[in-house]
């Protein structure tokens, strides 16, 4: 069945047009194949809307009268004389002769080549000959010179003929004009080639024009037609018949079984799940906030009264006092053992790296403008893809450079971090001090560069062997946030240089599903666990005590009374408070230095706050840039921040946070 639901989309509780009449064509119902349930409802309630009663009996019709007699035919006119014959057409030209068959296998040819005879050479002849490896040729100059040999090769479309050491030679010398044939008897005819197909006819001639029509004779005269017999008169019509009742309308049939849902198709295989992404490694801890310094202990609350002591109670009767016995001398304490010292605390794991969002160096995709290739969330998919340099001494050689994608990064801010490259490179010797390291630049939504170009570290490729890529790290530290435009795009290049004047080739390889090269950046960034601690060294083993003397016997003690019951505690002091200072700034300022104090400066225009000085500080400093300015941190007595004497904060509502290791300050 070619019919379809016309209802759009077909519901799943179908209609009067989604169900077609699949059985014979009812002649008497005007029902069709194929036709819908609702056409087929339609001719039906027609049909039983036309339904009449039985008409009644016509009467029967009146005898006719008799037909007269016809009159008799007039004699046929004579017949005309023939016209006369045509002239034969002209004879079609002839059709076009067939191609001739194919010719037969070719060997006799000629050369001008230069060649001395008695050796294997290699001389020009015709193309298009039939020579094969093995077949004996000769080459001849003339009757009495002239040499026998085999052929070694013959290239059909060049005509170069290549033939081994001859078996016979009759004469000597050079010559440029040869005749190369088979080495025997001539053969016998070949068969003749297929005759071509016949030419295609001529056309016929045109037909000659036909004699002109003898004149036709006289019609004779008709004869005069008999007199019409008397029409019978008509009989009287039947009455007509009373009509029938109508009859009953029939009873609806019943609504047909719905047809059998077809068998449910079966379901597609699911696809393959994709190769999960690459782990983003860990990222560094932050570093531990110095502890705030305690409060001052609270005045301590005044004791309780103590209780009045409990009346004594009476003196038993004293018994006489026997001889004391003499106090035995307290033996000497013996000399405490040395304690063992304290084992060496274990290393500190390793920091992680920021972990956020991966980026792929996808080759194989040309971005716009057209310079780049494409750097991007997603990877393609597709096959390895690799760029050999060759490095040109202590010049940095470009590899490759890459741009996100035209829509722009689609954050605002740039997070503080680190973001670490994984590359593959091949070296092409072992021992080749060859280094690779990385840039990376904001660009507006056309691709144009602007602002600061930051750098990796420099690190050298490493080597497994001749055919394995390595895979090298690079780090490259944001030091503070950036604030961008959402429709900002980032370029990222990468650099091959040799450590010294040595020129070598390295390859660089990424996509496909063993070396591809990706960065972790720092956007969405996810900070990772900090590394576990080391365990911690074993204490040393304590010195024995000294054994104790003996004491002598000590004589009995009365009874004593009970105590009085015990007041109740003082209150305790409050604890001491840490205080903040907030400051809007708008000229070069040094931050305060008051103890136990937060400092927060908020700083409009290009100025400078210095910090005090890190000795014995345990303040929290924050500064944010709330202008359109730069706003520099500097330091005092040459103390430094996160290793550098100055943090510049250039981006708008950019911010640091400091605190002090008692020497130097660090960004947290």
């Amino acid at each position: 069945m070619n019919q379809f639901c016309e209802a759009t989309p077909c519901p799943v509780i179908l209609n009067a047009t989604c169900v077609f009449y699949e059985g014979a064509n009812l002649v008497c119902s005007g029902i069709n194949t194929n036709d819908t349930l609702e056409t087929v409802i339609v001719k039906l309630n027609t049909k039983l809307c036309n339904v009449s009663g039985t008409s009644g009996t016509s009467g029967t019709s009146g005898t006719s009268g008799t037909t007269g007699t016809s009159g008799s035919s007039g004699s046929s006119g004579t017949s005309g004389s023939s016209g006369t014959s045509a002239t034969s057409g002209t004879t079609g030209t002839s059709g076009s002769s067939g191609t001739s068959g194919s010719n037969g296998d070719r060997y006799k040819t000629s050369s001008t080549t230069d060649f001395t005879l008695g050796y294997a050479g290699t001389i020009t002849v015709d193309p298009g000959l039939a020579y094969t490896t093995g077949q004996s040729i000769i080459i001849v100059h003339d009757i009495n010179n002239y040499q026998e040999c085999v052929t070694i090769s013959y290239n059909t479309l060049t005509g170069v003929l290549v033939f081994d050491t001859p078996n016979l030679t009759v004469g000597g010398g050079a010559f440029t004009s040869w005749i190369v044939n088979l080495d025997g008897a001539t053969g016998g005819d070949g068969s003749s080639g297929t005759s071509g197909s016949s030419g295609t006819a001529g056309t016929s001639g045109s037909t000659g024009t036909n004699g002109t029509s003898g004149t036709t004779g006289t019609s004779g005269s008709t004869g005069s037609n008999g007199t019409s017999g008397t029409r019978g008169s008509n009989g009287t019509s039947g009455t007509t018949g009373t009509s029938g009742s109508s009859g009953t309308t029939g009873t609806s049939g019943s609504n047909g079984s719905n047809g059998t849902s077809g068998t449910t198709g079966t379901s597609g295989s699911n696809g393959s799940n994709g190769t999960s992404g690459i782990n983003g490694v860990s990222g560094t801890s932050g570093s531990n906030g110095s502890s705030g310094t305690s409060g001052y202990d609270g005045i301590n609350g005044t004791s309780g009264t103590t209780g009045t002591s409990g009346t004594s109670g009476t003196s038993g009767d004293t018994g006489s006092s026997g001889t004391s016995g003499t106090t035995g001398t307290s033996g000497s304490d013996g000399t405490s053992g040395t304690s063992g010292t304290t084992g060496t605390s274990g290393t500190s794991g390793a920091n992680g790296i920021s972990s956020g969002q991966v980026y792929y160096f996808n080759e194989s995709v040309t971005q716009t403008p057209l310079t780049y290739k494409q750097v991007d969330k997603d990877p393609t998919g597709g096959v390895t893809q690799t760029i050999t340099r060759t490095t040109t001494g202590s010049t940095p050689v470009l590899v490759q450079e890459f741009i996100t994608d035209a829509d722009g990064l689609g954050v605002t801010v740039i997070p503080p971090g680190i973001q670490r490259f994984h590359l593959h490179f091949l070296k092409s010797g072992q021992g080749f001090n060859t280094d690779t390291f990385c840039t990376i630049q904001l660009a507006n939504s056309a691709g144009t560069p602007y602002g600061s170009i930051l750098q990796t570290n420099q690190v050298l490729i490493g080597w497994i062997s001749n055919v394995l890529p390595v895979e090298t790290y690079l780090d490259l530290v944001i030091p503070t946030s950036f604030i961008i435009d959402p429709t900002d795009r980032m370029i990222v290049k990468i650099y091959v240089v040799d450590q010294s004047s040595g020129n070598h080739d390295v390859t660089w390889y990424t996509e496909g599903t063993q070396y591809y090269s990706y960065v972790v950046t720092t956007l969405g960034a996810v900070f990772g666990s900090s590394g576990t601690s080391g365990s911690s060294g074993t204490s040393g083993a304590t010195g024995s005590s000294g054994s104790a003397g003996s004491s002598g016997t000590s004589g009995s003690d009365g009874t004593s009374g009970t105590s009085g019951n015990t007041g109740l505690p003082g209150t305790s002091g409050t604890s001491g408070n840490t205080l903040k200072s907030i400051n809007i700034i708008s000229t070069n300022t040094t931050a305060g230095s008051a103890a136990n104090t937060d400092y927060t400066y908020l700083a409009s225009g290009t100025i400078n706050v210095t910090l005090p000085t890190a000795v014995a500080n345990t303040n929290n400093y924050y500064i944010k840039n709330i202008g359109s300015g730069t706003v520099t941190i500097l330091t005092t007595s040459s103390q430094t921040i996160d290793g550098s004497l100055s943090a510049p904060l250039p981006v708008p509502y950019t911010s640091l946070t400091l605190v002090s290791d008692q020497s130097n300050w660090f960004i947290v």
